[in-house]
């Protein structure tokens, strides 16, 4: 539809359904553009709370300008993501983000989203590059409870001394790592001040179990 603003110029309205993205496997920017003109597609994303979008990056592209900061759960696995720089500025500073689903990409650290999603409780992060989880502030991770670091590039116990800073955690899993030597088994206990049990190469470790914590560790590398 076309309308005559007070300029005397020319504007567009763009009318379209989400079943109109949903046909589109790989949209085309061309298309995407129009897409994303549509005030009614602007004001479906601002109500939602919920995304997902996987193994296609060129939708996740085309999408992630409409993610807004009451998203509280976000799915963009498998869509070679390298940083998550630009999903966090589309979240803003005060998000509501409590369930991040980053599953096979290319990030190589989660600092930021501990940082700046204050009310995230799960981050599901395997399959990346992850080297390790460095400790965070003291206002920071409060709210996290359940990290899933499997299968990255994690090698030590020490890469992973932020687990110590997470008040709240209450589930890591580090299957697949090259980690967790049989002289390195013993250090573990020293990074967790809950109560908890965890697994590590077929070990099992069980600490006073009164809080039901579970660290679920898993068969490694």
């Amino acid at each position: 539809m076309t309308m005559r603003g007070d300029d005397g110029a020319e504007h567009y309205s763009y009318y379209v359904s989400w079943e109109d993205i949903a046909s589109f496997k790989e949209p085309t920017s061309k298309i995407m553009s129009v897409l994303l003109q549509s005030t009614q597609m602007r004001e479906y994303f601002s109500a939602i709370e919920g995304i997902k979008i996987e193994h296609s990056p060129s939708l996740y592209n085309s999408i992630r300008p409409l993610i807004h900061s009451h998203i509280k759960i976000l799915n963009i696995s498998k869509n070679n993501i390298c940083s998550l720089e630009e999903v966090l500025f589309e979240l803003g500073e005060h998000n509501e983000l409590e369930l991040l689903n980053i599953n096979y990409n290319q990030v190589a650290e989660l600092t930021s989203v501990i940082e700046r999603c204050r009310s995230i409780k799960e981050i599901h992060a395997s399959h990346n590059k992850i080297t390790g989880l460095p400790p965070v502030g003291e206002e920071q991770g409060e709210t996290l409870k359940i990290i899933d670091l499997s299968y990255n590039l994690i090698e030590n116990e020490g890469q992973l001394s932020g687990i110590s800073t997470l008040k709240a955690i209450e589930i890591v899993n580090i299957e697949g790592n090259t980690i967790l030597t049989a002289s390195e088994r013993g250090k573990w206990s020293g990074l967790f001040s809950q109560n908890i049990l965890y697994e590590m190469n077929n070990l099992y470790v069980m600490s006073d179990f009164g809080h039901q914590k579970d660290i679920a560790f898993g068969p490694n590398k």
